[in-house]
């Protein structure tokens, strides 16, 4: 991930020394050891993967922020927010 309008040479330096960290044997295996992996991207790659998951979990996340939201303002309607019972 980089700002908006970062230059393409600054990004493909920053892809090419964290493939070079992610694939790194050591670290593979120490975070295998946690149960996890690391999988190295080019950058358009990243892009896409990041949209995949943005839409694969957006149904979760409104699910959770509308019971939350239940739970928090009753029957206030729809215009509730955790920032409604907040006093300055």
């Amino acid at each position: 991930m980089a700002p908006i309008g970062t230059p393409e040479k600054i990004i493909r330096k920053v892809s090419e020394d964290l493939r070079k960290v992610v694939t790194d044997p050591d670290l593979k295996k120490k975070i295998a050891t946690r149960g996890s992996y690391t999988r190295a991207m080019l950058p358009a790659e990243a892009i896409t993967f990041v949209q995949a998951e943005q839409r694969r979990w957006k149904p979760v996340l409104e699910l959770i922020a509308n019971k939350t939201n239940r739970r928090r303002c009753g029957d206030n309607g729809p215009g509730c927010s955790q920032w409604s019972t907040v006093s300055t």
